[in-house]
């Protein structure tokens, strides 16, 4: 069922009819044997769409699948391959009758991230916020490693942080303390001050990464911050995946009141009071729903 049909003018090309329309994944598909020539697919940005499809959350935002005079489809892949992944119909606008030079200049404006939005929404520093989110997702899902197995959409993320409604505190708690990653630094300091309940501590942690004051004798995280300096003077940058191992292996010390005379990665990776199942995700990126 197609509805608001328009005819436009188009200058010596004939005419281009705009219409919103319900895509059902069956025709998704039919419409993806036209997809003559295009860009290769990404699969995480298939991945982010199918989940918001599925889930119920995709906006008719009046940006339309296009075909050209021919028939062929010049854009819009990834939401039809998502519809078919999801195996939910989607609305959207479609146009018919595209120029088919128009391909060089679709999509090139600057897209909207998820920093971008979330500015738009009135929070500040979001880049720093936006990937303490994802770290959330990222060790939800019992991962080592930063996110990249999992990409969440911007609508997840906004999801996110209007349920860990502390997490853009904790980010501007954070500033100045010194690190490569900022975002998992505010993540640490999120989980360990909301979901293992320690607070002050978590806040004396992040302080001495932002002062270089030592908390005690032996301190960890003042030897942690020490190995940071002399890996930014040296421009040698761990990976995020050993990063993260040492703020962790540092972290437990810390509240445990240990000593660290020699800074190590942890062989496996657990917060100190954190229960991971805790931590609350969209259901469409639960693990169990969510796959890479």
């Amino acid at each position: 069922m197609s509805v608001n049909v328009h005819t436009l003018k188009s200058e010596a090309r004939g005419a281009v009819t705009i219409e919103e329309t319900l895509i059902s994944p069956s025709v998704a598909a039919a419409w993806l044997d036209k997809n003559v020539g295009n860009r290769s697919p990404s699969g995480s940005v298939v991945d982010r769409y199918a989940r918001d499809i599925a889930a119920g959350r995709w906006v008719l935002s009046g940006d339309p699948i296009r075909f050209d005079a021919a028939g062929n489809l010049l854009d819009g892949q990834h939401r039809l391959k998502a519809c078919v992944k999801a195996n939910t119909p989607f609305r959207s606008f479609v146009a018919y009758g595209i120029p088919a030079n128009a391909r060089s200049v679709i999509d090139g404006q600057k897209p909207r991230r998820a920093k971008d939005v979330l500015f738009m929404a009135g929070y500040q520093n979001t880049v720093i916020l936006v990937t303490a989110a994802r770290w959330v997702v990222a060790y939800r899902h019992g991962y080592e490693r930063t996110n990249n197995e999992i990409s969440p959409s911007n609508l997840e993320i906004e999801l996110l942080i209007g349920r860990h409604k502390q997490l853009p505190a904790c980010v501007n708690q954070i500033r100045g303390a010194i690190g490569p990653y900022p975002g998992l630094i505010a993540f640490l300091h999120y989980v360990n001050s909301f979901v293992a309940k320690y607070p002050d501590t978590s806040l004396e942690f992040v302080e001495v990464f932002k002062t270089g004051v030592p908390s005690r004798p032996g301190c960890p995280a003042h030897r942690l911050r020490e190995y940071f300096i002399k890996e930014r003077s040296s421009g040698v940058t761990l990976k995020r995946e050993d990063h993260f191992r040492l703020l962790v292996g540092t972290w437990n010390a810390f509240i445990g009141q240990g000593e660290v005379t020699r800074l190590s990665k942890p062989k496996s990776v657990w917060l100190y009071g954190v229960d991971k199942d805790r931590l609350w995700v969209p259901d469409s990126l639960k693990p169990e729903q969510a796959a890479p």
